[in-house]
């Protein structure tokens, strides 16, 4: 199959969720996935996000979906093998939830390599900015199931599992 934009559109979805940056609109970057492969992971990713949408019957507010590798190193903590990359992470919220308490919902409801629940201190608004991270292998059989906490200061970062 050859795989086009308009086919990661989901019931919730609009496929430029899971590409859309801010960062790469103001750095004139193309951020706009092109390569088979990627749009493939991609397609898993937006069936992933619907399922996890059915399942909480709340928003899900993608934040980051697929970075190109010229976004990817201009995030600060990005890695360098972010999974982002390829179209197999995306970065949401869920309005009115922690991202422990989203992480808790789908604990067992859902397979995925890792769900974390990411808490990054922001200096200049004295307070943590918050999200989770999913990420998934495009062989559903290689998944981990791992559940993590991450807390992120001062650019050091700890994780530890939560169940």
């Amino acid at each position: 199959m050859i795989y086009k934009l308009a086919d990661l559109n989901r019931k919730n979805f609009k496929a430029y969720e899971f590409y859309a940056s801010k960062t790469a609109r103001l750095n004139k970057i193309d951020n706009t996935p092109k390569e088979q492969a990627t749009l493939e992971n991609l397609d898993i990713l937006a069936d992933k996000a619907q399922e996890m949408r059915d399942l909480i019957k709340k928003p899900i507010i993608v934040t980051s979906g697929y970075r190109s590798l010229e976004l990817n190193r201009l995030l600060p903590g990005s890695a360098s093998d972010s999974y982002h990359m390829y179209g197999l992470a995306f970065d949401f919220i869920v309005p009115s939830m922690s991202p422990i308490k989203v992480c808790k919902f789908f604990k067992d409801k859902i397979n995925c390599d890792r769900m974390i629940a990411s808490y990054s201190w922001n200096r200049n608004e004295k307070r943590y900015t918050q999200w989770v991270h999913l990420q998934i292998n495009n062989q559903s059989s290689q998944d981990n199931n791992y559940f993590l906490l991450e807390r992120i200061k001062n650019g050091e970062k700890q994780f530890k599992r939560l169940f």
